[in-house]
Order: structure tokens, then sequence, then C-alpha cells
């Protein structure tokens, strides 16, 4: 559950902007989340969350990635 909420907190940031009247709040809940998303980082992986990860976690599944084989260009 805390992993949920993490990642639609992330989602909101990016996608919703601040109300000028509640953004010290928002900013606050951010960093609250960070530093939540930054424990369960650490018990697990030994480091904080990643720049610009909040919301992702190190066991999720990572996207297949077409990579090229460079050695034939040398």
């Amino acid at each position: 559950m805390v992993r949920e909420v993490i990642r639609e907190h992330a989602e909101s940031v990016e996608n919703t902007p601040s109300n000028d009247d509640w953004r010290f709040v928002d900013a606050m809940a951010t960093d609250m989340i960070v530093a939540v998303s930054d424990r369960l980082w650490v018990e697990n992986t030994g480091h904080r969350t990643p720049m610009g990860q909040l919301g992702t976690f190190w066991d999720d599944q990572q996207e297949e990635v077409e990579t090229m084989d460079l050695d034939d260009l040398l």
C-alpha cells in the first residue's frame, strides 16, 4: 500500500500543477514521500531513491530496450 501511495504521489507531481495557495503544503508532502521512499530503498538496496526515479522501485520490471551490437563497427 505504501508503494502505491508513493507511485500515485509521483504521478500527481508530474501531471498536476500545484495550487498557488497550497504550494508549500505540496512541497512538504513531497519531501515526506521522498523520505519514506528513501527509507524503503536504503533498507533494500543500501542507497537512496535515485534522482528522478521517485515512484519506481528496485524490483520493478524493466521494459525491454532494443540495443545495437557495436562490435561490428570496430
